[in-house]
């Protein structure tokens, strides 16, 4: 696997940008189903912490039941 070295603060400006952009505070939930290993559960598992929203976290294949 390849790796990327992100600057931290590049990392809390997207952070912070995706706070604002969808609005989430401390009334929302975000479901965490991105496996760890990809760089996209940063801003899953950050976004809602930094927001004071609750992190919800998905059973293996949870997100695809009806």
């Amino acid at each position: 696997p390849k790796g990327v070295m992100n600057e931290h603060l590049g990392v809390v400006n997207r952070l912070l940008w995706a706070r604002d952009a969808y609005h989430v505070d401390s009334n929302d939930r975000v479901l965490q189903k991105t496996p760890f290993g990809f760089d996209v559960s940063v801003w899953e598992f950050f976004l809602p912490l930094l927001a004071g929203a609750e992190l919800v976290m998905a059973r293996p294949g949870g997100h695809q039941e009806p």
